[in-house]
């Protein structure tokens, strides 16, 4: 009908009329702002996500030190030889 307010529900999920178009107005803006903070809520959750899945990946693949565990580089100069390999021709089969 014409003129009649749209229903809402309340608190308790029972409808009430809209007093008045500024009413609707008002409730339309809270209801947007709602909207926005759980997008935001929605995506901060998702990064976080993210962030726990690309951890564990990293962990999976690196073992890295374990905490107060001393490396030691020590220089081999046997280490830089070069080696010469010589392989066979390959042969075709008939």
């Amino acid at each position: 009908m014409a003129g009649v307010p749209p229903a809402t529900p309340d608190a308790a999920g029972e409808r009430q009329e809209l007093e008045s178009p500024r009413e609707a107005t008002r409730l339309l803006s809270e209801l947007e702002e709602n909207y926005n903070k759980l997008w935001i809520k929605y995506a901060e959750a998702e990064n976080t996500i993210d962030k726990l899945r690309l951890a564990a990946k990293v962990n999976l693949y690196s073992d890295g030190p374990k905490p107060g565990h001393l490396v030691q580089a020590v220089y081999n100069p046997g280490a830089s030889k070069f080696m010469t390999l010589n392989f066979p021709q390959a042969q075709r089969a008939e």
